[in-house]
C-alpha cells in the first residue's frame, strides 16, 4: 500500500510554531503499519529539509523503509509520477493529534480548498481528506469520490482499509466520472461568466 501527500507542509523541527501544520506524527501511524508514505515537497519545503542538518524527516528516510521523500517536481511531471500510487493524502497532524492550531484565524481550514485535491483526482487517486477541511468534504461529497475522514479512522486498522478502498473497482468508476465532472472544459463558461459580472 503506497500512499502519497504531495506540496506543501510545515517540518515541524524547522517550524516548531507551526507544528499543527505537520505530517510527522501521521506518518509514523501509517509507517507503523508498513503502509508507504511517499512524499513530493514543495520547493519551500524542499528547502527548508535541505537547510535543517538534522531533520526529524531526514532521519526518518534512513531509519524507515516505508518513509520516502523525493525529489520536487514540475506540475507537468508530477501527475504522471503520482499516478503510481495508491491512495493520496490531504491530512496535517493538528486536527488529528489535539495539537493546537495557534496561528490561523477563525478556523480558515475549514474553507481551504488544497490543489493537491485535484491533482489526485487528475492522477486517478482515491483520496484521503480530514473531516475539519470541510470546503474539500464537501466537494468530495458533492462529486462522489475519495474519503472523508476522522483521527478514528487514522487510528484503526488502517491498511486494512485502504487496502479495500484501493481494490474496490466501484471507487475507481467514481473516481473517473469525477475526473469528467470537474474537468475544465466543463467549467470554463461558469468562470467567464462570472467574470464578465464583475
Amino acid at each position: 500500500m503506497h500512499t502519497i501527500c504531495h506540496g506543501s507542509f510545515t517540518p515541524e523541527d524547522v517550524y516548531p510554531q507551526f507544528s499543527c501544520n505537520g505530517l510527522y506524527l501521521i506518518t509514523e501511524v501509517l509507517t507503523q503499519q508498513k503502509i508507504h508514505v511517499h512524499i513530493y515537497p514543495g520547493i519551500w519545503v524542499t528547502h527548508a529539509l535541505t537547510n535543517k542538518k538534522h531533520s526529524i524527516y531526514n532521519e526518518l528516510v534512513r531509519k524507515n523503509p516505508y518513509f520516502h521523500i523525493h525529489s520536487h517536481l514540475t506540475i507537468e511531471n508530477l501527475i504522471k509520477e503520482i499516478s503510481q500510487y495508491d491512495i493520496g493524502l490531504s491530512l496535517y497532524q493538528g486536527e488529528i493529534f489535539g495539537i493546537p492550531d495557534q496561528y490561523t484565524i477563525d478556523n480558515h481550514q475549514s474553507y481551504v480548498m488544497a490543489a493537491r485535491l485535484f491533482d489526485y483526482l487528475e492522477a486517478g487517486l482515491d483520496i484521503l481528506v480530514q473531516d475539519n477541511f470541510l470546503t474539500m468534504a464537501d466537494v468530495l461529497q458533492q462529486y462522489k469520490f475519495g474519503k472523508t475522514v476522522d483521527c478514528t479512522y487514522i487510528f484503526s486498522d488502517l491498511k486494512d482499509k485502504l487496502l479495500e478502498l484501493k481494490h474496490n473497482t466501484m471507487r475507481k468508476e467514481q473516481i473517473a466520472q469525477a475526473r469528467i465532472d470537474l474537468s475544465i472544459e466543463r467549467h470554463t463558461n461558469k468562470l467567464i461568466d462570472f467574470y464578465n459580472s464583475l
